[in-house]
């Protein structure tokens, strides 16, 4: 008994990160512990069961499976292509982060040297999330483990789909993951180990293939906390329309007036009565208080049946078109690499201004249904509208609306893409 709780004692020790790092350059785990005959529960202390050799040998084979010209060194596109014969969809290889990372002194070649050094440092990080997320010890993850280290992240998941997470990566099929089979499984994975970007990791690759067709398992992606979604956009929304609000002020002018009024007349009458915080005007308490003196909380809902009639087809062709755009540029850009920012500006700024032309007849109708201090419908404000002015009344205000809708679109999409980049949404 004594011996036991010594050499238990012995194996805790050395499992500082300095320590580590010493045992995987020179000594092999598994040699040691099979010396031993050290056990708990009927599982190995640790799992590193191969010597210097062994693992030598593995390293080795691991880039000439990349270098299978026999170059002695891996650029890009040997990098890309090895990455390609991995089932793997193209957007979640990480080619290029991997190459970048591997060449330590950027000379655009990866030689043996640099592949060692990050298949080292790699694998020590690994070992210390491994050994993080192994609270009992036990020398593998067990699912309650692994369970719990998600939701510490702020990732839920259910039982059905922990299964699967643990299925995925356990490839002995005996419900726990070895270190080898985590180092497998994250080896190539270019950024840093948290758990929050291990879980999307396998969100993104444990895609199951129907034909040619990839899918993603229904629920993954369903259990991020909502909350920073929630944050994300309504950040988002709010630089956009505050960089947007003169514009919005300049449409709202040109929509109430039913005589014919150019965009620069308006813009020198706002100037001239109330300077630059004219253009600001809509936001203030005093508003809510003069509508609610004047004509009760009813004022506060005019308008509100067509908008709900313009949200449903500006929300559908707003987003439908920039998935599709977006879809689209892919044929024309790099393989591995996703749209950038200007790409994403400009799928923003066609689908808002393609949404907002679509539905700007009811915008206007609504604005004029909130500026009458009658009671109109939507109906009498079409018919009024139509007689008084014809069909060029509905888009009275439409070049400031569309002027505003390409920077509230653009700047909202990058806002959102950049936010869920740094929650690791994405």
């Amino acid at each position: 008994m004594f011996l036991e709780c010594f050499l238990f004692s012995l194996c805790m020790c050395v499992v500082s990160d300095h320590f580590v790092y010493f045992f995987f350059q020179e000594f092999s785990w598994g040699s040691l512990l099979t010396i031993l005959g050290f056990g708990f529960n009927g599982k190995t202390v640790l799992a590193l069961r191969e010597s210097n050799d062994e693992r030598e040998v593995r390293i080795r084979s691991l880039f000439d499976f990349f270098d299978n010209s026999t170059l002695g060194f891996l650029d890009y596109a040997q990098i890309e292509k090895g990455l390609a014969s991995l089932q793997i969809p193209p957007e979640y290889k990480y080619a290029r982060d991997l190459f970048r990372v591997c060449d330590a002194n950027r000379d655009g070649r990866v030689d043996y040297h640099e592949f060692r050094r990050y298949i080292d440092a790699k694998e020590l990080e690994l070992y210390r999330i491994f050994q993080a997320i192994d609270v009992a010890h036990h020398g593998c993850i067990l699912p309650e483990e692994l369970w719990e280290a998600l939701v510490k992240a702020g990732i839920e998941m259910d039982d059905e789909e922990l299964a699967r997470f643990v299925e995925h990566v356990d490839k002995d099929n005996n419900g726990t993951i070895t270190f080898e089979e985590w180092r497998d499984f994250l080896l190539l994975y270019p950024h840093e180990a948290t758990i929050e970007n291990i879980y999307h990791h396998w969100e993104r690759v444990c895609l199951i293939d129907i034909g040619e067709v990839a899918v993603i398992p229904d629920g993954i992606s369903q259990h991020v906390k909502g909350s920073r979604l929630l944050l994300a956009g309504g950040l988002a929304g709010a630089v956009s329309r505050t960089a947007t609000a003169p514009l919005d002020r300049l449409k709202v002018v040109l929509q109430v007036q039913r005589g014919h009024a150019g965009v620069l007349p308006t813009v020198r009458k706002i100037w001239r009565e109330d300077k630059l915080t004219g253009f600001f005007r809509g936001n203030g308490l005093n508003v809510m208080k003069d509508i609610w003196v004047r004509e009760g909380p009813r004022a506060f809902y005019k308008g509100l049946f067509p908008s709900l009639l313009g949200i449903v087809p500006y929300a559908g062709i707003d987003l439908a078109a920039y998935e599709t755009l977006k879809d689209l540029s892919r044929t024309y850009i790099l393989h591995d690499t996703e749209p950038g920012p200007l790409i994403q500006l400009s799928c923003g700024m066609t689908s808002g201004a393609l949404g907002a032309s679509c539905v700007y007849p009811l915008q206007v109708v609504r604005t004029r249904m909130q500026a009458d201090s009658s009671e109109t419908t939507m109906k009498q404000e079409f018919i009024k509208t139509m007689r008084g002015e014809g069909v060029r009344g509905f888009y009275r205000g439409l070049l400031p609306n569309l002027l505003k809708v390409v920077p509230v679109a653009s700047i909202t999409y990058i806002v959102y893409e950049a936010m869920k980049k740094n929650m690791a949404l994405d």
